[in-house]
């Protein structure tokens, strides 16, 4: 991930990494959500900057915010008598809306952080509502140009609306040609142009251009070398 003044930050197990790319300096943090504790088995699984230029680091075992100003770290984890807390504490993705609203994407649905900086509101799936998020565990999510975070879960693609507050799914339909491949979406990228691409789990990489209600699917072949290594 690259913040706003060009540095890199690559986590690893047990921490990060910032890399200046000018002087090639490297930093090396190591990160403890469990105060107290030794730091054994953390993951750093996301990153994102806020408007505030806050940086928030995603970890199997909880979030992680650095502020711009301090530098002062606070530690989120779930914590299941209080419903305002962060959903999960595997934080696979993070993104803003053009509001500036930070979204979390968890092992336990969605998570929006509200106006205290301090508690979330969850996004899940729920039984018999169209509405709702398709499947709880997300792997990825991206701002479209439209304003829509398009979210990858286990279960196809989640759109939430930010305006309304509510989520259209699409999922792989065998009857159509040009359907999503593969339900499990590890990965999302939104380019500047405005095509999306998806990341399936041994379903190959699909194309989605906003002008074409379809889906474009680049599959791995041995008769093509230029094509994906891998399915």
């Amino acid at each position: 991930y690259q913040d706003r003044e060009g540095k890199i930050w690559v986590g690893t197990f047990g921490g990060y990494r910032i890399i200046d790319p000018v002087t090639l300096k490297v930093k090396n943090v190591e990160v403890n959500t469990t105060p107290g504790s030794r730091n054994n088995g953390i993951a750093i699984l996301s990153f994102f900057q806020d408007k505030k230029q806050n940086m928030w680091v995603g970890t199997n075992n909880g979030l992680l915010r650095i502020d711009a100003r301090t530098k002062q770290k606070e530690i989120f984890v779930h914590n299941s008598s209080n419903k305002n807390s962060i959903s999960d504490n595997s934080i696979r993705a993070i993104v803003a809306d053009k509001q500036g609203r930070v979204f979390f994407g968890t092992n336990d649905g969605l998570n929006m952080l509200l106006q205290d900086e301090k508690s979330f509101r969850r996004f899940s799936r729920s039984s018999g509502n169209k509405s709702s998020l398709s499947e709880d565990i997300i792997y990825a999510v991206s701002l479209t140009p439209d304003g829509a975070l398009w979210v990858g879960t286990e279960d196809g693609v989640g759109i939430f609306d930010s305006e309304m507050l509510s989520f259209s799914s699409i999922r792989p339909d065998r009857r159509k040609a040009f359907s999503l491949s593969h339900k499990s979406i590890k990965s999302i990228f939104t380019a500047k142009t405005g095509i999306i691409w998806l990341g399936t789990h041994q379903g190959g990489v699909n194309k989605f251009d906003p002008n074409l209600p379809l889906f474009n699917l680049k599959r791995s072949s041995p008769f093509n070398p230029k094509g994906l290594s891998s399915p």
